[in-house]
């Protein structure tokens, strides 16, 4: 009996040791994983941020490749990254090169910002003053409109010449509550006065009347646009309209609007419009006294001049639920200019202008010293 209870016992003792040992295999397997995955995790990581940080040390071994070069360098960079690293903010960069009127020009890359992206450049050079997630895509809103300007212009023949305005082209504006010039159906309007009522007031009517006059629809302008973002270099641009309303699968970014605006401002005739802070049309069969429009970004700043000698110049603002405040601006400081690109600005009672705010803060902090 008992050697009996002695083989039961040496049985419980093995199977008690088996079980431990199995345990602390498992264990010990668990705890080996945890550290390989630790590892590689921390690898993966250091590796995204080593990419991140090459950015701006990318851009600074390239800074005299010029815009539209640089805006390819930050897209070949980015690109791959862009997908698992929306979130990830870009770092800021400031100019510590002699700009070529041999003075320095910086910003605080510290300075904190409504908007969700970001980019400020020097005209001349183009080089980065800041940036914030300038890569990210988004909605371009009326800021839309610079390139149905730029297009446009390009294809009118004659800037005094005539357009009817019919209901094809005011068709479906007030139902989507599109921001308009007003000009009425059965208007003869000049093509210099739409241009003006497109880039002031953002007339939707405007945006329409130019597109179909000149391309026989809006699909067809549509594609013009496309052919010119490309040919600008305005790789993750897309448009579907020509006024800015919104469609997810139109898209753009803060580095791409810039490009935009920066070749833009080469046209005399843009440069004209989008400085002016208010305009009145020649008179019409409906507008006997002429139509007068104010700029929408004209109207919204509290002042165009700052303390450090800044001067905003001209801009074009941009607003929908999905899109956010944009504006895309530019301004001269010691006798340099610079396009500022603002968008994804949320804020939208009649005291919340944070594109303009953001705007304002930037440029008033904008610093040139002599070298």
């Amino acid at each position: 009996m008992n050697e009996h209870n002695k083989l039961k016992q040496n049985k419980l003792l093995r199977n008690i040791t088996l079980t431990l040992l199995i345990i602390a295999l498992v264990t010990a397997a668990a705890l080996a994983t945890c550290i390989v995955t630790i590892y590689f995790t921390q690898r993966a990581q250091e590796k995204a941020q080593a990419q991140v940080d090459d950015v701006p040390v990318y851009i600074e071994n390239n800074h005299g490749a010029g815009r539209q070069n640089e805006a390819a360098i930050l897209n070949a960079t980015k690109e791959e990254d862009l997908e698992t690293t929306e979130d990830t903010q870009l770092h800021s960069v400031t100019v510590d090169d002699l700009q070529p009127n041999n003075t320095l020009a910086a910003l605080d890359p510290n300075i904190d910002v409504y908007s969700a992206s970001v980019l400020m450049i020097e005209r001349e050079s183009g080089r980065t003053i800041y940036s914030k997630e300038p890569m990210r895509s988004t909605y371009p809103a009326s800021l839309t409109k610079i390139m149905t300007a730029i297009v446009g212009l390009e294809l009118c023949p004659d800037l005094n010449a005539t357009v009817q305005i019919t209901d094809a082209m005011l068709s479906g504006l007030l139902e989507a509550d599109a921001s308009v010039a007003g000009f009425l159906s059965g208007e003869t309007v000049q093509y210099i006065d739409l241009f003006y009522g497109l880039m002031l007031a953002s007339g939707a009517d405007a945006a329409n009347a130019i597109a179909i006059s000149l391309c026989g629809s809006t699909d067809e302008f549509v594609v013009r646009m496309n052919d010119m973002a490309l040919k600008l270099g305005m790789v993750s641009t897309n448009y579907t309209n020509v006024t800015g309303l919104h469609d997810v699968k139109m898209r753009t970014t803060a580095s791409d609007v810039a490009l935009l605006l920066d070749y833009a401002l080469d046209n005399e005739t843009f440069r004209s419009i989008i400085t002016k802070q208010s305009y009145t049309t020649a008179a019409t069969n409906m507008h006997e006294n002429g139509l007068t429009i104010y700029g929408t970004m004209f109207s919204m700043l509290p002042q165009t001049e700052f303390d450090n000698g800044a001067v905003i110049l001209g801009g074009k603002t941009g607003t929908t639920t999905p899109a956010g405040q944009c504006l895309a601006s530019f301004a001269s400081l010691n006798g340099q200019e610079y396009i500022l690109v603002t968008l994804g600005a949320f804020g939208y009672s009649e005291g919340e202008r944070y594109n303009i705010s953001d705007a304002m803060t930037l440029y008033s902090m904008l610093t040139v010293q002599n070298n």
